[in-house]
């Protein structure tokens, strides 16, 4: 299998500048086809600025971003937004309050006049576990759960091959959020998805990720798979505090290492 056909994805030496604070630097990763790559770092490392990169919403200063072989710099056709979307971390703020949730799952697909829009809505409404009766309800009428699963819902609307979750269950209630870890776990398996997914819960990282890049001031300091994670075997000193001190956090909430690196979202 060539390097082309085993990454969805391919990000080298990207960097995003806001006036000019350098966000991102120089960041180099690739995500395999069918795998969760992580990003972890502090608030305001750069973790939610490479998913606008890669989604359109913050312009690329330098280097390159590649999927399925087309550049993805610049002006993009309407077509490639179908291969990626972008799940946003606050599901309260994520949905027109004006906006029924079948207006919200249907228009995208009016939009790439795309075919069979009424079923295509019915059957994301079952994939994401709501059901028909909450096709014609407002967000206000949905629980914050309800919301971040009528937000995946809508990114899987012109069935994309790559989904961006930006800490995607941060805003939750910690009884929802093994609940939506579920529900994208099987929605990667059902559906063939690859995620890149940012979040500064270690746990959550190590339940779902294969591979993990850690940021520190808009740079990638270490690339490791998970059960380097779980080992701290990290070229970086940055990254092994980091990591031990979540593990340290972990501990006084919970009395145990174990809830960090073990399967605990089921």
């Amino acid at each position: 299998m060539t390097a082309q056909t085993e990454n969805i994805l391919e990000v080298d030496n990207l960097t995003v500048y806001f006036g000019e604070f350098a966000a991102v630097k120089n960041a180099s990763f690739s995500v395999r086809r069918g795998e969760t790559f992580g990003i972890v770092g502090e608030s305001g490392s750069g973790k939610s600025t490479i998913l606008k990169a890669i989604s359109g919403l913050a312009d690329i200063a330098g280097g390159r971003i590649t999927m399925g072989g087309k550049e993805l710099n610049g002006a993009r056709p309407k077509a490639s937004y179908q291969d990626v979307q972008l799940v946003f971390q606050d599901p309260y703020s994520s949905l027109h309050p004006r906006h029924t949730i079948d207006r919200a799952l249907s228009e995208p697909a009016k939009i790439h006049r795309l075919s069979d829009v009424e079923s295509r809505v019915s059957g994301l409404l079952n994939d994401v576990g709501l059901g028909s009766m909450f096709r014609y309800r407002y967000p206000n009428q949905l629980s914050g759960g309800q919301r971040q699963r009528i937000a995946i819902a809508r990114s899987l609307v012109l069935e994309p091959s790559l989904i961006l979750l930006d800490e995607p269950t941060s805003a939750l209630d910690v009884s929802v959020q093994a609940e939506i870890l579920n529900l994208l776990k099987r929605l990667k398996k059902t559906r063939g998805l690859s995620y890149i997914l940012v979040s500064h819960d270690i746990s959550v990282i190590s339940h779902m990720c294969d591979r993990i890049a850690v940021m520190n001031n808009g740079e990638i300091v270490d690339q490791v798979t998970v059960e380097q994670l779980r080992n701290l075997e990290f070229s970086s000193e940055y990254s092994r505090q980091l990591v031990r001190s979540s593990i340290e956090y972990e501990q006084a909430i919970t009395g145990s290492r174990e809830t960090l690196v073990s399967n605990e979202y089921g």
